[in-house]
């Protein structure tokens, strides 16, 4: 007897797992009802096989489903429909990180309570299997950091930007061109897109179920070429990062563009690519690297949660959950004490007004300066920050710098390591 499947969103990831679905024979797998927003001439006759509605509902609710696959995008809709799906005695399968960061505690519970499965490894990083790599690659160890790149839009942007010297309105462009990108991209440009994806990540890791607010956010948008030319000065690279670390059960989580070594394998990281570093007390770093996005890696990975349930159910094998760390509940840092670049336009300005600027901040802030990047009429300092947290930082830089005509304090960003 056949698994039927039921699909909410017939996409560009839809049609993929429709695609990879119709490929595997060994196990008796059928996608019987599928929602659609519009039901086009082209997509009836393209998909005549399968049961077309416009109804959602009809299909969370369809009594012979095993499976009910959500790929639609959105929050509240998908919410309402997973969770009646859940509670319908349906397994579920979605991609859907910007509704998990945010309900994601409650649907697993639900799913627990009700007896079923909730898989969403294509939430997180597309392709690559992070999140099935943390939930049963650490039974004793301790994992002390993730980072990485988790948003292929702003890798693929710093990437032109880096390689091919473009401005970045030319490298957003670029991406919009080739389907990176949204119309609007505001989400992933911003860093909320990654930030919903740390969250995820935070849970399996390290137990934490962190809102999107407590995560510290800094977008790519007033990365500028001369920024990307001064760090490349001083052997660095500007690049996307979600890192969630953990020092004595305090739990930092930021997302924002940082400088990283060029001798770090994350530089080689580029375009929609992701690369995601765990780090633990047995294994100080291993690297996760894969295509972030796309119609195929991501069907892939829900096609792959699909086939290990329906595993599961011709076993008839125990329910267990996704999320398999324990609960450590540590505590929230909204800020930490980090390296940190500080870079500063100083056009026009004399030679002594740079060295004044440059003694100012060592002898006001508490910081060392390592290097000094020469770009045009502008002026960089690669610093360490010795007491700091970054909203004093930049409360101090601006007082030092109030009174200087033309002037600007253009990045506080931080330094991986």
């Amino acid at each position: 007897m056949a698994i039927e499947v039921g699909l909410l969103g017939l996409g560009t990831v839809g049609e993929g797992v429709v695609e990879l679905l119709a490929q595997r024979n060994e196990l008796p797998i059928e996608i019987t009802k599928v929602a659609v927003r519009t039901i086009t001439p082209a997509r009836a006759t393209k998909y005549a096989n399968l049961h077309l509605t416009t109804d959602p509902w009809e299909v969370v609710n369809a009594p012979s489903l095993a499976i009910v696959i959500e790929v639609m995008g959105g929050i509240e809709l998908p919410y309402a429909l997973i969770k009646q799906a859940l509670q319908n005695g349906k397994s579920v399968v979605t991609a859907n990180k910007d509704l998990l960061a945010t309900h994601g505690v409650e649907l697993s519970a639900l799913a627990q309570a009700q007896g079923v499965w909730l898989r969403y490894e294509a939430s997180v990083a597309g392709g690559i299997p992070i999140l099935n790599a943390l939930a049963t690659s650490f039974p004793y160890d301790k994992i002390q950091r993730v980072a990485g790149i988790v948003n292929g839009t702003s890798n693929f942007i710093l990437s032109k930007m880096a390689n091919e010297r473009c401005s970045y309105e030319l490298a957003l462009k670029i991406a919009q061109n080739k389907g990176f990108a949204e119309s609007d991209p505001t989400n992933d440009v911003s860093g909320l897109d990654a930030a919903y994806k740390l969250a995820i990540l935070s849970k399996f890791a390290f137990g934490a179920t962190p809102a999107v607010a407590d995560i510290k956010l800094q977008g790519i948008e007033r990365i500028a070429e001369k920024d990307i030319a001064a760090v490349h000065s001083l052997g660095f690279a500007i690049k996307p990062l979600a890192v969630a670390e953990l020092n004595n059960d305090k739990l930092a989580l930021h997302v924002s563009p940082y400088l990283i070594d060029n001798a770090n394998p994350l530089v080689k990281v580029n375009d929609e690519y992701n690369g995601i570093f765990v780090s633990s007390q047995n294994m100080p770093q291993q690297l996760f690297y894969g295509a972030g996005a796309g119609m195929l890696p991501t069907a892939n990975a829900v096609t792959a949660d699909v086939c290990n349930i329906a595993q599961a159910l011709v076993n008839q094998a125990p329910i267990t959950a996704f999320a398999t760390c324990a609960e450590i509940s540590p505590e929230l840092v909204n800020d930490v004490l980090e390296q940190r670049f500080l870079s500063i336009d100083l056009a026009s300005q004399a030679p002594e007004t740079i060295r004044a600027v440059t003694l100012a901040l060592e002898e006001t802030v508490g910081i060392r300066t390592l290097k000094q990047a020469d770009y045009g009429q502008h002026a960089g300092s690669l610093l360490v920050l010795t007491k700091l947290t970054t909203e004093l930082l930049v409360e101090k830089c601006r007082q030092i710098l109030h009174d200087i005509p033309h002037i600007e304090l253009r990045h506080v960003l931080p330094i991986f390591n």
